[in-house]
């Protein structure tokens, strides 16, 4: 090897790639392999999030929704949101910065709600939007301990169906 001269490394053609897939094989291979790694990143039980006519069970106006939650704890203020055609659910409690004042809760936009949520997905599977039913937003209150499980069924009832059953699996500790 002379001085100040780089060594020239040859490759062997037959080293390269998989030797028996053409570029188009390749590249399904490749999409495979991705569509793989990004099922590792779906929400637990998302086939069923994702299936919007299981979804919709009671539908429920906007309107009705907001008279109901107010209904359930007179405290719970539905006010406008911070985006177009949408409600902030708020309640009165102490705010991260100390002072008092309406707390977020959750929001929801000035539609038919479905019954439950469910999600859109990109082309890669991956769930990207929630569209909001009215029980998640009661799942919230409760959540939150703006109001209770029981307070939740007076007011709204149990709910049935498949869906049902992934309701009754958040809440089961806010049940007793």
């Amino acid at each position: 090897m002379q001085p100040n001269k780089s060594p020239i490394v040859i490759t062997d053609s037959q080293e390269l790639g998989q030797k028996r897939l053409d570029a188009l094989d390749n590249l399904q291979k490749l999409k495979e392999e991705n569509i793989r790694m990004a099922a590792k990143f779906k929400l637990p039980g998302q086939a069923m999030l994702e299936n919007a006519e299981i979804a919709v069970g009671k539908p429920m106006a906007w309107q009705d929704l907001v008279r109901l939650l107010e209904k359930m704890n007179p405290d719970i203020k539905c006010v406008d949101g911070g985006m177009a055609n949408a409600v902030a659910v708020r309640f009165p409690a102490m705010q991260e910065d100390g002072v008092f004042g309406l707390k977020y809760v959750t929001g929801f936009y000035k539609e038919v709600l479905p019954e439950f949520s469910s999600v859109s997905t990109d082309v890669h599977g991956l769930a990207v939007r929630e569209n909001r039913g009215w029980r998640t937003v009661v799942l919230a209150c409760i959540r939150q301990g703006v109001v209770s499980y029981k307070d939740a069924v007076d007011v709204f009832g149990e709910p049935n169906g498949v869906r049902g059953g992934r309701w009754h699996e958040i809440l089961r500790e806010q049940k007793g």
